[in-house]
């Protein structure tokens, strides 16, 4: 019997996001298997056809003003009638909040929930307002899965869960293997730290310029949106202190621009206080750099023994950590080596395996 699995896509609408990443990766690695028993469809963006398309899959764009196309996809997948079997057997919803869900109600749901970030980042309506959201797709899920095991017990103090199971299911590091690495123009030959992520609050990066000061060797290079009230204070901060020659916001970087600064990078920065996997460390440990990240939410699961942890964000102890990691990598050089192999373990080709089980579980 071949298991017939509709994947909702939806956060590629959004593709340099964390969510459009691993919504793009996993459904490249699981159409990548040689695995006939499992058939799929991608319910996806207009702007991602391309990336999508020769893949094996049957692809459906959809855009959530095309309300034609959404009413025959509600017929598509809704209650099936006069004995009709229905074209999907699972449906894999890749965010927590995802807009689609099928209509029948028989068809099983698996919800994967990357982080409840929302618990830190809102308060009073909309802090409930976003609880109810996740609740309700918990209520119609039949398994839940999670990108750490860090997620997976926030979910069960927060959620309702009753007696679904919550399965843990890494994320991968996308392949990088067809990318050539490019220098960004605007980088100079100085050594550097290197961040990347929207520079919003959960991301905690104002306490990095404080902590440059003590570093005065090396400078700062922040890729990510930074079009936010808060990345404008920083900025401020920064040219208070006269480090606007040593910190310097990118803004959105290439593929190739990416890796190039993973790969030049003395060492990766990662501050965020709140983290359902953190993807940055591990594309950091996989290039051979030491990654300094807050010892708070997944990042210690994720980052493991190689990585180094502020315990506080006081600039000289933060600066203090920096130090030692440098010296420690310097002194050596097969802790490059162990950063890979840790990295390594982080790969889609198992995250696809493991959904392709549960896919296969739910018909059982």
């Amino acid at each position: 019997m071949t298991v017939r699995v509709a994947l909702c896509l939806d956060k590629l609408a959004y593709p340099r996001t964390g969510m459009g990443q691993v919504s793009l990766h996993l459904a490249l690695a699981l159409t990548a298997r040689a695995d006939e028993s499992l058939a799929y469809t991608f319910l996806a963006p207009r702007n991602a056809r391309s990336q999508l398309e020769g893949h094996g899959a049957t692809l459906e764009t959809l855009s959530p003003l095309d309300k034609e196309k959404l009413l025959r996809w509600t017929r598509w997948i809704g209650p099936v009638t006069r004995g009709q079997r229905s074209r999907v057997d699972v449906w894999h919803a890749l965010a927590q909040d995802a807009k689609y869900l099928p209509l029948d109600r028989d068809t099983p749901v698996i919800l994967t929930i990357h982080d409840l970030n929302y618990l830190r980042d809102t308060k009073g309506r909309e802090l409930d307002h976003r609880h109810g959201v996740v609740q309700s797709r918990i209520d119609r899920a039949a398994v839940i899965a999670a990108d750490s095991r860090f997620t997976a017990d926030e979910i069960r103090r927060h959620h309702d869960v009753g007696d679904r199971p919550i399965q843990v299911i890494y994320v991968g590091l996308p392949n990088t293997d067809a990318v050539s690495p490019v220098k960004p123009a605007a980088v100079s030959d100085v050594p550097f730290l290197f961040a990347i992520g929207d520079v919003v609050p959960r991301k905690n990066v104002h306490v990095l310029p404080p902590m440059m000061e003590l570093l005065p060797d090396l400078q700062l290079l922040i890729a990510g949106r930074h079009d936010t009230v808060y990345a404008g204070e920083i900025t401020r901060n920064v040219d208070a202190r006269g480090l606007a020659h040593r910190v310097q916001f990118m803004g959105q970087v290439t593929d190739a621009e990416r890796l190039w600064l993973y790969r030049h990078a003395d060492g990766v920065v990662v501050p965020s206080l709140t983290e359902g996997f953190g993807l940055p460390v591990i594309e950091g440990m996989a290039q051979g750099r030491p990654v300094f990240m807050s010892n708070v939410t997944s990042l210690p699961e994720i980052g493991g023994e190689l990585g180094h942890y502020w315990d506080s964000y006081e600039p000289e102890s933060m600066a203090k950590v920096v130090r030692k990691g440098l010296a420690r990598w310097q002194d050596d050089p097969a802790l490059a080596e162990r950063a890979r192999e840790h990295a390594g373990r982080f790969t889609w080709r198992r995250a696809a395996e493991a959904y392709a089980g549960l896919y296969r579980s739910l018909i059982r």
